[in-house]
């Protein structure tokens, strides 16, 4: 199913520039094994969602997807693919 990502040990996910400008490209490098599209979740530090796009993975290796996030969005927050979770921060 979109949005499960197996063997989560073996799974990257990655953000740069890091940290970001608002409104500026952000992007997301990453790779799930058995090429899974997945839902990348976006969470202020509240646990509010504040963003979700789908990300569609490449034939093989990391794929890198741009993140277009709002341009308002200011702080720390906790990004989600699958099982993984990362900071981002937005300055």
């Amino acid at each position: 199913a979109v949005g499960d990502v197996p063997h989560a040990e073996s799974a990257v996910l990655a953000f740069y520039p890091h940290p970001s400008t608002a409104g500026a490209p952000l992007h997301a490098q990453w790779e799930i094994p058995g090429k899974v599209d997945a839902e990348l979740r976006i969470f202020d530090l509240l646990g509010r969602l504040v963003h979700a796009q789908q990300l569609r993975a490449s034939t093989g290796g990391l794929t890198t997807s741009v993140v277009a996030l709002p341009s308002n969005l200011h702080g720390m927050f906790l990004a989600r693919l699958g099982t993984l979770t990362r900071l981002l921060v937005i300055e």
